[in-house]
């Protein structure tokens, strides 16, 4: 990795410990775009305050606002990788490591919405500590441009370790004791 990567990275994680919780998952797309090129992005918060946990606060900074309320109200419910994020655990992931592209090409969602915004690969940081989703980043890119690297991977795994960290900190009250393995609130 060069150094001007390796410096924008640490800019990001900096910020991380730095912004105000309700614009991080944002500004770490901001970041992120100046290291790992991508067309579209999307986040989400995870509501952790009772038995029905639902994502809410759906965010892009450089999609509309029909096309985010879109899958914030329906296709979020029909997302081939919804199964994957709702697990709990931080993790990073390609789309395609878990979906054949074939079968994205056939999928509903694609179909109707991400090939209406030009996008085909994505990749996903799954914000999460003691089995709780906090939230995701989503960064997409069209099918032209290649699907996410080996490093881009990497770097946005790095940024992720460091999200779930300071989520985790900002809200202890949900996570479960590591010691009694007793829930918190």
């Amino acid at each position: 990795m060069d150094d001007d990567v390796r410096r924008k990275q640490n800019e990001i994680i900096i910020g991380i410990y730095t912004t105000p919780v309700e614009d991080l998952l944002i500004s770490c797309c901001e970041g992120l775009r100046e290291i790992i090129p991508f067309d579209h992005s999307y986040t989400a918060l995870n509501d952790q305050s009772d038995r029905f946990k639902a994502a809410f606060n759906y965010q892009s900074m450089d999609t509309d606002e029909e096309t985010t309320a879109l899958y914030a109200d329906y296709y979020h419910t029909i997302d081939y990788l919804s199964w994957f994020y709702n697990q709990g655990i931080p993790a990073t992931v390609r789309s395609t490591d878990l979906v054949p592209p074939e079968v994205i090409e056939q999928s509903r969602i694609h179909q109707e919405w991400e090939s209406r915004m030009g996008i085909f690969y994505t990749a996903t940081a799954c914000i999460a500590a003691d089995n709780i989703l906090f939230g995701t980043i989503s960064l997409m890119r069209a099918k032209e441009q290649g699907n996410f690297s080996d490093e881009e991977m990497r770097i946005l795994n790095e940024v992720n370790e460091h999200l779930c960290n300071r989520f985790r900190l900002a809200y202890p009250q949900w996570c479960e004791s590591l010691y009694d393995g007793l829930q918190c609130r």
